[in-house]
């Protein structure tokens, strides 16, 4: 799809989808504004160009984004399209609802391991070194 830019600012291109009688919910999730037009779910990549201007690059589900942080909600309210998009997005969340205790060993990606220290934000140490963890990274525990 194209990119559609121009815009003066961020808030201009949602309160252009906020503005349109199709849109039935939106959401943002960062610079992803996710929302329902008709009966299919959409997102909108936003970015701010090297001009200072805004503009979006429009998704639909049937395209499969790359962006996993669609509210649960949306696929209630919607028909079906991409059945394996939309077990990422239940991942993606059951990932992000984890609870994760200090002290224990988790394995990391690009089989690290590393060992919870600070739970907001997420932090561990990976062969001595501090880092903010980011939660999809975070695997099974191995700590029992």
């Amino acid at each position: 799809m194209a990119y559609f830019g121009g815009y003066p600012s961020r808030a201009a291109i949602l309160d252009e989808v906020k503005g349109d009688p199709d849109v039935h919910g939106y959401c943002t999730v960062g610079n992803i504004l996710w929302f329902i037009y008709g009966k299919l779910i959409f997102c909108n990549i936003m970015s701010k160009t090297g001009s200072g201007n805004w503009g979006y690059k429009p998704l639909c589900e049937s395209e499969q984004p790359v962006y996993y942080s669609c509210p649960l909600a949306y696929l209630d309210k919607t028909p079906e399209v991409s059945p394996q998009w939309r077990q990422k997005v239940r991942e993606y969340h059951a990932k992000a609802k984890r609870r994760f205790e200090i002290g224990h060993w988790y394995e990391y990606s690009h089989d690290q391991v590393v060992r919870i220290t600070v739970l907001k934000p997420v932090c561990g140490r990976i062969n001595g070194d501090l880092y903010r963890l980011d939660r999809q990274n975070i695997g099974d525990c191995l700590t029992t």
